[in-house]
């Protein structure tokens, strides 16, 4: 790995250990990230269902209805997360789970991959994200907006440690 390939990496791992203590540490940290997330993506989805849409009537291609359908339904869950945040932050606890799930599973093929101790931190790495996961669906609806944040602060305290220790 080149030097300057190499500190931009350690940049990425500083920053990683840096916002999941913010987040472990700062629980109304922790609401108003799962929250601001929740509006950029409603805000996202929503401007690009709509650009989209201009974009289907001005085309020729007007009759396919698979487009439209796909469209239409961005819309609707672009503009359901800017009505409906508190439900929105819900489903986002979902997601968050699946994803911290297959990441967990992740870093644990990953770590047999790898040799040393980088192995072994993996592993640990992605343990504690499958059981993070796990904890996330057995205490539904109790986990709330400020666990799942502290979740998501120790998952990128691990993973910043992670990166630093492997060296990428």
């Amino acid at each position: 790995m080149s030097e300057k390939a190499n500190k931009k990496s350690k940049i990425l791992s500083y920053t990683l250990i840096v916002v999941g203590l913010l987040l472990i540490l700062i629980p109304k940290f922790s609401v108003l990230t799962n929250v601001a997330v929740e509006l950029a993506l409603g805000w996202a989805l929503t401007l690009m269902a709509t650009a989209q849409i201009s974009l289907l009537i001005m085309s020729k291609e007007k009759k396919d209805f698979s487009i439209w359908l796909i469209t239409i339904a961005l819309l609707a869950t672009g503009l359901y997360f800017l009505i409906n945040p508190l439900s929105a932050v819900a489903l986002m606890t979902w997601l968050f789970a699946g994803l911290t799930l297959i990441s967990g599973f992740s870093s644990i093929i990953q770590g047999f991959y790898q040799q040393g101790n980088v192995t072994k931190l993996l592993i640990a790495n992605g343990i504690i994200g499958i059981a993070f996961a796990l904890m996330i669906w057995f205490s539904w609806p109790l986990s709330g907006v400020t666990f799942i944040g502290v979740l998501l602060g120790v998952h990128l305290l691990m993973s910043g440690i992670a990166r630093l220790v492997y060296g990428k």
